[in-house]
């Protein structure tokens, strides 16, 4: 029997068994099998990328958004479900970036990430890179709105201590966030200005701590 191709191959793939019973030279049953392990870890670390910032392995605009939508409807099925959304960005970080160049940026923004991460409330909140050096956390489920301010300075703390990046102490690092408590459309709404316009549009917004 002649080798199978490649196309053959590819059509029977997806099959259990072939039939060659009828075939002289094997008269029997071939069990067919697939090691999918490598095409299903290519998939889910597409799927990853598609919605991680792939520099500090945080969830990126779309999929924060998708968790702000969910968000968003808890409040809507629940008058009682509160969250908050703080919007930050580092100061002077373009200046960081072309004095110590953008591989030091790069290590501060990944530092910075680790840092807001160890801030909020874990396997709770969710924190996201918007961009450049934005940043979003969402604090979903909260008992009430202090939990926001609470976490707001937690946050602003550990921004202003010194932070280490290849040799270079830099120090203070304050941010500038934002604590909303709009109705849920209006925050959608400034949300969806920032994925066109997110150097300006966190600055229109109201509530500076």
């Amino acid at each position: 029997m002649a080798p199978a191709t490649r196309g053959q191959f590819l059509a029977q793939r997806r099959d259990i068994c072939t039939n060659l019973m009828a075939e002289p030279t094997v008269e029997g049953i071939v069990l067919n099998s697939l090691d999918t392990t490598m095409r299903k870890e290519a998939e889910d670390k597409l799927q990853h990328d598609a919605f991680h910032d792939s520099l500090t392995g945080l969830p990126n605009r779309s999929l924060f958004k998708e968790y702000l939508k969910t968000a968003i409807g808890r409040t809507k099925r629940s008058k009682g479900h509160l969250y908050a959304v703080l919007f930050l960005d580092l100061d002077r970080f373009k200046n960081i970036n072309d004095s110590l160049g953008h591989t030091v940026g790069d290590e501060l923004l990944v530092s910075i990430a680790r840092r807001l991460e160890l801030s909020i409330r874990q396997n709770v909140d969710i924190v996201a890179r918007l961009g450049g050096d934005e940043f979003a956390v969402l604090l979903d489920g909260m008992a009430d709105t202090n939990v926001a301010i609470h976490i707001a300075r937690r946050i602003q703390d550990a921004l202003r201590t010194a932070v280490d990046v290849s040799g270079h102490e830099i120090s203070p690092l304050p941010a500038s966030a934002l604590r909303y408590q709009p109705p849920p459309t209006t925050i959608l709404k400034i949300f969806c200005e920032m994925l066109t316009r997110p150097c300006t549009a966190p600055k229109r917004a109201v509530g500076l701590l």
